[in-house]
């Protein structure tokens, strides 16, 4: 360090008296930031080097470059670790080893794993639950679910059993109502059929009772026997036997053709008694939500006028047209406001009354049923259905 002479100048000494052990690196341009400010040089001859430049030659290998700034876009170095220290080199087959796989990151210790969410809409309820899904439930919950679960899968044997004995059945009901049989000729055909393949001869003379009427009828309707009616004149020779057999013939003909005639008057006549019923019934229900459905005193007097409306069908008969059911439900309404008056009106200042307690059953009351009993049809319970019954001829 220089030394004030006698005049109370400072004097620099020469290089080589300069202790280098003891000479320090000057403060970094980081230090001055954060530091304190650099104080203004000592003042020097104008012979003689600056303190600087003595310093900066005898310092020029060994001098500490400063720290430069670090840059925001790099991380901060971590504790413990020497900032002078140059960053690992990056292995170049490990660039972007990171991004990868960026969904799949490495699971963190105590992070539970995430569960799956439920599917949504109707997805998979055809499915029995799983041992997890069991698993959340008592163990009294799950023995029902699983007695449930039984029930079902016996239930479902038990109609894959049964499912081909119902598509036959199915198919005989078809082919009845195809070709006009009767439960009671089908039945007979079957007996027939059972007492011929017996072979005992108390059943086959059953057999013979019940076909050969049969097969007369048949005979005569092909031609190849006169009818009973006519043998008497082919025998007397006021009709050839030609003329009896095709007239036995033609006979059988337009009994078959009256038939069907009448078979298909019958059918069309059910189609639209169907239909008018629906008719019917349709329009009993529009009416009345159009007209007496929007009255303040059809809630309180509905069951009433059901009543009404029964005594109605069964002097009256039931309705024919639209306009007699609507005619008919106008003076249902009509009858029944007469007879139970319009709704009070409501004081304007109501007293509350206390409710009235219900009389206690001096012996208990039946258990409640909501089967009719046998033979016993069932109360209707709307003006529809009144109508429906009577016009269905219930």
């Amino acid at each position: 360090m220089p030394q004030p002479d006698e005049t109370g100048e400072l004097t620099a000494p020469t290089p080589s008296a300069l202790p280098t052990d003891d000479i320090q690196a000057p403060p970094s341009s980081a230090d001055q930031d954060i530091g304190t400010p650099p104080s203004d040089p000592e003042p020097t001859t104008d012979d003689d080097p600056t303190l600087e430049s003595l310093i900066s030659d005898a310092l020029n290998a060994d001098t500490v470059p400063a720290t430069p700034d670090p840059d925001p876009g790099q991380p901060a170095p971590s504790e413990g670790s020497d900032p002078e220290d140059p960053p690992a080199a990056q292995d170049p087959g490990d660039k972007g080893e990171a991004d990868d796989d960026p969904k799949d990151p490495e699971p963190v210790s105590g992070t539970p794993e995430p569960t799956p969410s439920e599917p949504e809409g109707d997805e998979g309820l055809d499915q029995d639950p799983t041992d997890d899904e069991l698993s959340k439930y008592s163990a009294r919950a799950k023995k029902r679910i699983e007695k449930l679960l039984s029930d079902r899968n016996t239930a479902r044997a038990e109609v894959a059993d049964l499912q081909t004995d119902a598509d036959q059945y199915r198919q005989m009901r078809g082919y009845m109502e195809q070709n006009n049989l009767e439960d009671r000729e089908v039945a007979d055909l079957f007996r027939a059929g059972a007492d011929l393949k017996s072979g005992d001869p108390a059943r086959l003379a059953n057999f013979i009772a019940l076909v050969e009427p049969l097969l007369n009828t048949a005979k005569e309707a092909t031609g190849r026997a006169v009818p009973q009616d006519l043998a008497a004149q082919v025998q007397s020779g006021e009709m050839t036997e030609a003329a009896a057999l095709q007239l036995g013939t033609a006979r059988h003909q337009a009994a078959i053709a009256q038939m069907q005639a009448r078979t298909a008057t019958e059918q069309t006549t059910a189609a639209q008694a169907t239909e008018a019923r629906t008719q019917i019934r349709d329009a009993v229900s529009t009416h009345i939500a159009e007209t007496i459905g929007k009255s303040p005193d059809y809630a309180r007097l509905q069951g009433v006028m059901h009543r009404v409306s029964q005594g109605m069908v069964a002097e009256r008969g039931a309705p024919q047209s639209v306009e007699d059911a609507k005619r008919m439900v106008d003076e249902a309404w009509a009858e029944t406001q007469r007879l139970m008056g319009p709704t009070p009106a409501a004081p304007s200042d109501p007293t509350p009354t206390p409710p009235t307690p219900e009389p206690k059953p001096t012996r208990p009351a039946p258990a409640p049923t909501s089967a009719p009993r046998s033979g016993v049809k069932p109360e209707p319970t709307s003006l529809e259905q009144i109508i429906g019954d009577a016009l269905n001829g219930r």
